[in-house]
């Protein structure tokens, strides 16, 4: 009884933490990011939990890819939603997250693609709301991927998503290298 009060607790302190971390403003100053930086970084971060859950990840990571003009602690903060997600959605039988960057016109463009469980039909048109979540409502706040969005879309990018249920998904974020006018980026923003 007191080990399930205890995991409650720390449960409770997360979403919390997750709360308030959404509702600090951050300095929003923009400058030069480098996606394969930040993509390497959380693999390395998540590197044990993707190795127990044996899930390999591929990168197919453009030669030349462009530093961006963002807000870095924003832009990392969007990876680690949609590289967590896919972490999430594979079994623990293991599978593969794919990270591809690529070049698409005046913008980059960073695809990652899980062998997971796939999204709903029913669920694709609500994946980007505030709170709503496919997971246990003592696993998730729902908050992820709406952030993300708002993210996204205050760089002047988009992100978008594709699945197919059973055989895992796809989002594609894609983000302007000139970034956005002025010198900062103000959150939050909800789609």
């Amino acid at each position: 009884m007191l080990d399930l009060a205890i995991g409650e607790c720390a449960r409770v302190k997360d979403l919390i933490s997750t709360l308030q971390d959404f509702n600090r403003p951050t300095t929003g100053k923009v400058a030069s990011v480098d996606l394969h930086r930040i993509i390497e970084e959380l693999l390395l971060l998540g590197k044990k939990k993707l190795s127990d859950k044996r899930i390999t990840v591929k990168r197919h990571f453009a030669r030349d890819l462009p530093t961006i003009q963002a807000v870095p602690d924003q832009i990392k903060q969007v990876l680690l939603n949609v590289i967590g997600n896919a972490e999430e959605a594979i079994p623990e039988t293991g599978g593969t997250i794919t990270i591809t960057t690529e070049v698409s016109g005046e913008s980059v463009r960073v695809l990652i693609q899980d062998t997971g469980k796939g999204i709903r039909p029913k669920d694709m048109a609500l994946i980007f709301e505030p709170f709503f979540s496919t997971k246990p409502a003592v696993e998730g706040t729902g908050l992820g991927l709406s952030v993300s969005y708002g993210i996204v879309k205050r760089h002047g990018g988009d992100i978008t998503a594709k699945s197919a249920r059973g055989k895992g998904a796809l989002f594609v974020i894609t983000l302007p290298i000139d970034g956005v006018p002025g010198e900062r980026v103000w959150l939050p923003i909800f789609k």
